[in-house]
C-alpha cells in the first residue's frame, strides 16, 4: 500500500513548487524512518495546530483559538514544602 503511495505521490512531482517538492521529500523522509531513542516523541494535534506561547505570557490564563481548536493553560502553584508559589504560564521550547 506505501508503494502505491509514493508512486501516486511521484507522479504529481512535476506540477509541484520547490517548496512543496522539498515538503514532500521530507514527509516521504519521515514515513520510510523509523525514529528510535530521542527521536521518538509525540506532540498532540491541538499543539500542532494552535501551540503555546513563544514568549513570556503576563496573567496566569493564556487561551488561543484556531477553526474548531482551542486551547486553554491556567498557571499553577508549587508547593515548596512551606509554601504555594504561583508558576508562570509554560513556553514553546525552541528546538534550534
Amino acid at each position: 500500500m506505501a508503494g502505491d503511495l509514493f508512486a501516486s505521490i511521484e507522479k504529481q512531482r512535476s506540477k509541484k513548487t520547490a517548496r512543496e517538492l522539498t515538503l514532500i521529500d521530507k514527509g516521504l523522509e519521515i514515513a520510510q524512518v523509523r525514529p528510535e531513542g530521542d527521536d521518538v516523541t509525540f506532540m498532540h494535534s491541538i499543539l500542532c495546530q494552535i501551540g503555546l506561547p513563544r514568549s513570556k505570557f503576563d496573567g496566569d490564563r493564556f487561551e488561543r483559538k484556531n477553526g474548531s481548536a482551542a486551547l486553554e493553560v491556567r498557571a499553577g502553584s508549587i508547593w515548596t514544602g512551606t509554601d504555594m508559589v504561583q508558576q508562570p504560564i509554560p513556553m514553546a521550547r525552541s528546538h534550534v
